[in-house]
């Protein structure tokens, strides 16, 4: 069933869309002014959504078995907060993370504001807007740290490792969204935009991120129609091209460092085991896959900290971080609300494949790919990080999964209009 969003409504997400960067880049460490703003306002307007719609208008929100299971999520996740309580934790730091998990419900809005290509067009500019706003952010910290004395290209990759999912995100979905026919000042903007992210994306130093990539355009190739796969590899040189200029431009007489820490880190990438970074991840994954056995139900909590040994500093540490998405949520939550959480991912990242196929306007063929382009690039980095738990991460997988599901409105009302064309 469509539902045509009120204007307020449309404001509303809009405000939400542009305000983001702000919200991605606080709250790394305790609870701030902003943590308790953004709070009010993010979380409070959704709640208040919510109410209306299901009390007052009384309209049906969950429509499939996906959506099910996204409201039942954090339903059942307030026995983690009691839990959590129970092993101690800062009741302001259980609010704070159940609240955070609890973005992914803005997927409902978002999928309600997406009822037509004129609606779609007008979001994505706006998201356009807020990541270019992100991106000044990420130069500005970046050359804060690079004003302090950058001499040789390890002093580079450490990056400033934040919103590496928003800036990937950005990246495809803005290739994608070039080998759309458009106006030549469309196409010259988007450019702009995916060429300034992708060196955002390059100042986080994260290889992983850098691979999904590659791994995406590889994909579109493989994917799309002749025409677009012309136009992507046009559209990835101009993007690269840009890319060396501001590079040369920004660093200037430094500029070879950060050439070189590129080549470092994507090299670093063939190691494997070798690497010792990828020897010390395997060491916390099996204390937390052993911690995870202790409570295979209930989970530990929020929180939560662990013991391994650290073969870096060479010394234990206690860590409530793992650097493993699907870890990460079973060792928190147990495995069933763990497969809770993962199922709505799975199931509409198959959905977004079989749509794909089914779909035959490239309009629509390109929403759900970039619903597909969303899904994978969590599927894959939370291999190596715990992207679900990163408030970008949530926000693109609120995203996608509105993508993925207007196109399912748009297949279902074509087929409508073909019953309804061949019973006249």
């Amino acid at each position: 069933m469509k539902i045509n969003p009120s204007k307020f409504q449309t404001y509303w997400i809009h405000s939400i869309f542009i305000t983001s960067p702000l919200f991605f880049r606080t709250g790394d460490e305790g609870i701030s002014a902003l943590d308790i703003i953004f709070g009010a306002y993010f979380f409070g307007s959704l709640a208040i959504w919510f109410f209306w719609k299901v009390f007052v208008k009384k309209e049906k929100i969950i429509r499939n078995i996906a959506d099910f299971f996204i409201i039942l999520f954090p339903i059942l996740s307030i026995g983690t907060m009691i839990l959590s309580l129970i092993n101690e934790v800062s009741f302001l730091n259980i609010i704070r993370e159940y609240i955070l998990f609890s973005f992914l419900l803005y997927y409902f809005p978002i999928r309600e504001n997406l009822q037509s290509k004129d609606a779609i067009i007008k979001l994505a500019i706006t998201f356009s807007i807020s990541v270019i706003v992100n991106d000044i952010a990420q130069f500005y910290d970046y050359y804060h740290e690079f004003t302090r004395g950058v001499r040789y290209a390890y002093q580079i990759m450490t990056g400033q490792r934040i919103n590496q999912t928003i800036f990937t995100f950005s990246i495809l979905a803005g290739i994608l969204a070039l080998l759309y026919p458009q106006k030549l000042l469309s196409k010259v903007w988007l450019i702009f935009v995916v060429g300034i992210t992708a060196m955002s994306l390059i100042t986080t130093s994260s290889r992983t991120f850098w691979i999904i990539v590659l791994l995406g355009i590889l994909i579109y190739l493989v994917v799309l129609p002749k025409k677009q796969k012309i136009n992507l590899m046009i559209s990835t040189f101009l993007s690269t091209m840009l890319i060396g200029i501001v590079i040369i431009l920004f660093f200037q007489d430094k500029a070879q460092i950060v050439f070189k820490a590129i080549q470092i880190r994507l090299e670093s990438t063939t190691e494997g085991k070798k690497d010792i970074s990828v020897t010390n991840r395997f060491v916390e994954y099996d204390a937390v896959i052993n911690k995870i056995k202790e409570n295979p139900l209930g989970g530990n909590g929020f929180s939560k900290q662990f013991v391994y040994y650290n073969s870096i500093l060479q010394y234990s540490l206690h860590s409530i971080y793992t650097h493993n998405g699907y870890l990460f949520f079973t060792y928190r939550y147990g495995i069933p609300l763990a497969l809770i959480y993962f199922f709505p991912i799975f199931y509409l990242f198959g959905k977004s494949i079989f749509l794909y196929i089914r779909i035959h306007d490239l309009f629509y063929k390109f929403v759900v790919l970039g619903g597909f382009t969303g899904l994978i690039l969590l599927i894959i980095s939370s291999v190596t990080s715990a992207q679900f738990m990163n408030r970008d991460g949530i926000f693109v997988l609120a995203i996608s999964f509105a993508l993925v599901e207007v196109a399912d409105y748009y297949r279902d009302e074509q087929n409508e209009n073909k019953l309804v064309q061949k019973w006249q």
